[in-house]
């Protein structure tokens, strides 16, 4: 029952990205301003936003994905994904995290104890990181549905007329 809720889950994310996406620019420097728009416009202040996306690194960048091909990309992402969650899953599942501290006494104790607190850090680091882009995302998901339903809040209005003036 599991694997049917997570199969039928899967497909309905499939569905709304595909249906979000025809709207999308062809253009991928120009869809990863349109992202970065979506999610940090309501997070930061017009004026910064505005500098950071009319910065010369990021219209070098934008340029730069604009001559990236689609079967590229398409080939290319997958695999830069699935290697971040790969490496998530390591350090938070194994002990390949961190070297073993040496068990000769000369600073042996001050290296296992700084190995100790890293081991506590770093899962929640990991977690912490997760649970912030699970909330951006979230966030960017709920207000396109409440603007689907015609509601908008004062951040949403800001973020279209920015793109609009893009």
């Amino acid at each position: 029952l599991k694997r049917v809720y997570l199969y039928a889950m899967a497909v309905s994310i499939v569905d709304m990205a595909a249906k979000r996406s025809t709207s999308a620019p062809a253009d991928f420097g120009a869809r990863l301003r349109a992202l970065n728009q979506e999610i940090l416009g309501g997070l930061l202040p017009s004026k910064q936003m505005d500098e950071i996306q009319s910065g010369a690194v990021a219209q070098e960048a934008y340029a730069e994905l604009d001559k990236v091909g689609g079967a590229k990309f398409a080939l290319v992402l997958p695999l830069v994904l699935g290697g971040s969650l790969l490496t998530s899953f390591f350090l938070l599942n194994s002990g390949l995290s961190l070297p073993t501290p040496p068990t000769d006494s000369s600073g042996g104790d001050f290296i296992k104890d700084l190995a100790a607190q890293l081991k506590g850090v770093v899962p929640l680091m990991i977690t912490t990181s997760n649970a912030a882009v699970s909330l951006l995302f979230t966030r960017v998901e709920v207000d396109a549905a409440l603007q689907g339903l015609g509601w908008r809040s004062d951040a949403e209005k800001d973020v279209e007329t920015r793109q609009k003036a893009a």
